[in-house]
């Protein structure tokens, strides 16, 4: 009886110290990118940007050669567009030198009928983004004024800012020189 007696503070003691381990660890201050096999990471509070991009992983079929697109049962197009600038999305490819601007109205349309540009240019990221190859889906960031900016690889970059509380993507640049 007196050896119970002995060993019950010591597990109380060692259950503290595991309890204490876990509230640090779950109460870390940084997301880390480690669905896209990188090591990376941004403040907590940026982690929203990723969200977008996890969420285009999940829903994106198909690829090279065939087309691309999105699964019908999981997209949901208030989910991509609380992720969009309410002021619109500019769009910029280096293979045409365009930069266009969608208004969140567009957006919707295209968003909604699975065509248009803005349309391509987000299903297309999210297909490089779920790619599991660094060369792909890699990850760098730098924080900006009001937000931050995402660099996948070489393919895209990806303005995420501000509006209110709310972080949200605000520009979309297809960095990808494309052969002749």
């Amino acid at each position: 009886m007196d050896r119970l007696k002995q060993v019950k503070p010591f597990g109380i003691y060692f259950f503290a110290i595991f309890m204490t381990f876990i509230s640090i660890f779950a109460c870390s201050k940084s997301y880390n990118f480690s669905q896209s096999k990188n090591r990376t990471t941004v403040p907590i509070k940026y982690s929203s940007a990723i969200d977008l991009l996890d969420y285009m992983r999940s829903v994106v079929t198909g690829g090279y050669p065939a087309p691309y697109g999105v699964d019908d049962k999981l997209w949901d197009v208030d989910k991509v567009l609380s992720h969009l600038s309410k002021m619109g999305l500019t769009l910029y490819d280096v293979n045409d030198e365009s930069t266009i601007k969608y208004s969140s109205k567009s957006l919707k349309s295209q968003l909604s009928r699975k065509k248009g540009k803005a349309y391509d240019s987000i299903v297309h990221m999210g297909h490089i983004y779920s790619q599991p190859y660094s060369q792909y889906s890699e990850l760098a960031y730098e924080t900006i004024q009001n937000g931050i900016v995402i660099n996948m690889a070489d393919w895209y970059r990806l303005t995420f800012v501000f509006e209110g509380s709310d972080l949200r993507l605000s520009k979309l640049e297809y960095l990808t020189e494309e052969g002749d």
